[in-house]
């Protein structure tokens, strides 16, 4: 019997360039992003400064790119709310980008991508902005729950975030979601619920940030007094492993689970999960449930035994989970060392 691998094996190069703060007419009580971000000196916005500062930073990687071949690259602004930079700004970060996309000798810049709130979204603007070579949209959702968003108070309403999902997929930009699970009054069942909403608005990507409290942060004081309580590694584990097979089943990249690793971040945490293999943990997660209900179907078929599966080999690194923790339960699916072979095809085999 065979089955396609779950998800798609090309996987996109995304190059963040931070602009921290820049365009928020608000800091949010979860951020703190001179600890997120690594940079320790946060100044006012600059149009010069940052221009140049970008372009330096492309030329620099565009070195690196002669070196390692790679046309396919995703530039990333991150860190603020780009679309609620003055528009000569959005335009000139955009503009000084031109020189490096890959249709240009020596380019290597694919696509350009943004991150921003969903209250700062204006259909006419973004078609601007895709004829300047934006391609994707990642709106900072957080939760599609209205008592949740305002616990945090975000300013927007559920309403309005998902009316902004469909703004961006309608002027042809891609769309991304960032979830932010476990802020303040959100329960497991609110989160599922926020994922049946990333299910009907289909996204192209998916981010999912388990909640941290960094020292500095508004949320800080809101753990102090006990108002919310974080939620561990077996939950998350659950509720990620559930998001990940959604996102299988209906062609959704998950870009990242967790903030990226900075030493001032770690140093940062108070408390919040921050495992540095959550991302190998949730998909060998989702990986058994998913082999799972194959093997499971496969024994009803035939009425026999599994005597080998074959995966392809880019799983090999996750099949049994992190510390091998997972083995004795393929163990108990009929699933050894012995019956499994790693090849290249892109596709599963049981016989």
């Amino acid at each position: 019997m065979f089955f396609n691998a779950p998800d798609n094996k090309k996987k996109e190069t995304i190059l963040p360039f931070f602009l921290p703060y820049a365009g928020c007419k608000q800091r949010c009580i979860f951020c703190a992003q001179e600890k997120q971000t690594g940079i320790k000196t946060l100044k006012p916005f600059n149009l010069k400064d940052e221009t140049q500062r970008l372009d330096i930073f492309l030329s620099a990687y565009q070195k690196k790119t002669q070196t390692l071949k790679n046309k396919n690259v995703e530039l990333a602004f991150y860190g603020g709310t780009f679309t609620a930079l003055p528009n000569e700004a959005q335009l000139a970060l955009l503009k000084t980008t031109q020189k490096y996309h890959n249709n240009v000798e020596n380019g290597f810049l694919s696509n350009i991508r943004c991150s921003t709130r969903p209250d700062s979204i204006e259909k006419d603007w973004l078609i601007t902005l895709k004829s300047f070579g934006l391609s994707m949209i990642e709106l900072g959702i957080q939760s599609f729950s209205d008592e949740v968003l305002n616990a945090v108070r975000r300013g927007y309403s559920a309403k309005q975030a998902i009316s902004a999902c469909e703004i961006v997929k309608n002027s042809g930009l891609n769309l991304g979601i960032q979830l932010l699970p476990n802020l303040p009054r959100q329960t497991p069942t609110m989160f599922l619920n926020d994922l049946d909403w990333v299910k009907r608005l289909k996204p192209k990507s998916l981010r999912l940030y388990p909640c941290q409290v960094i020292k500095g942060a508004e949320l800080e004081t809101v753990w102090q007094k006990k108002e919310f309580k974080i939620w561990n590694l077996p939950l998350i584990t659950i509720l990620f492993s559930q998001a990940q097979l959604m996102a299988w089943e209906n062609k959704i990249t998950i870009i990242r689970m967790g903030l990226s690793p900075e030493p001032e971040l770690e140093k940062a945490t108070i408390a919040g999960l921050n495992h540095p293999a959550l991302g190998q943990i949730i998909r060998s997660q989702a990986l058994l449930a998913f082999i799972s209900q194959k093997i499971i179907y496969y024994k009803a078929l035939h009425k026999s035994k599994i005597n080998k599966i074959f995966i392809p080999k880019r799983y090999q690194g996750e099949l049994f989970g992190h510390a091998n923790k997972l083995e004795a339960i393929y163990q108990t699916l009929g699933i050894t060392r012995c019956k499994i072979k790693f090849w290249q095809n892109n596709f599963f085999m049981l016989n």
